[in-house]
């Protein structure tokens, strides 16, 4: 074997070791997460979202959660995860011409307080 593979054989076997011995500290906040309809295995943050776990399942996959129509989801969820501040963005914020967003989507006005609930699952 070419002594340039096997340092890559190395390389790949300690990052393997290092995900498998990884622990994930438990967080005392609210974890708000975002994945992919139908994905499952979310049992380490479960155990990780000691403030409570918020869990929004999107219909896209992993790379569709970023393009429309999932990323204004994915905003408005992270909005509201943030305390409600409006997921707005036009030439003002340092968007170009004809990009702009679809405005704060109905939601408080930036600096609105909102009583915590908790949100569970929920497709969206």
């Amino acid at each position: 074997m070419p002594a340039a593979l096997r340092r890559l054989a190395r390389l790949a076997t300690a990052h393997l070791r290092a995900a498998y011995a990884y622990a994930p500290p438990r967080l005392a906040c609210p974890v708000t997460l975002a994945v992919p309809e139908g994905r499952a295995g979310l049992a380490l943050w479960e155990e990780a979202a000691g403030g409570g776990l918020a869990v929004h399942r999107l219909r896209a996959d992993h790379y569709g959660l970023l393009r429309e129509p999932s990323v204004a989801a994915l905003a408005g969820i992270a909005s509201d995860a943030f305390g409600g501040a409006p997921a707005q963005f036009g030439p003002e914020d340092g968007r170009p011409e004809g990009r702009e967003g679809r405005g704060d989507r109905g939601r408080p006005p930036a600096g609105t307080q909102t009583e915590p609930r908790e949100v569970g699952e929920e497709t969206v």
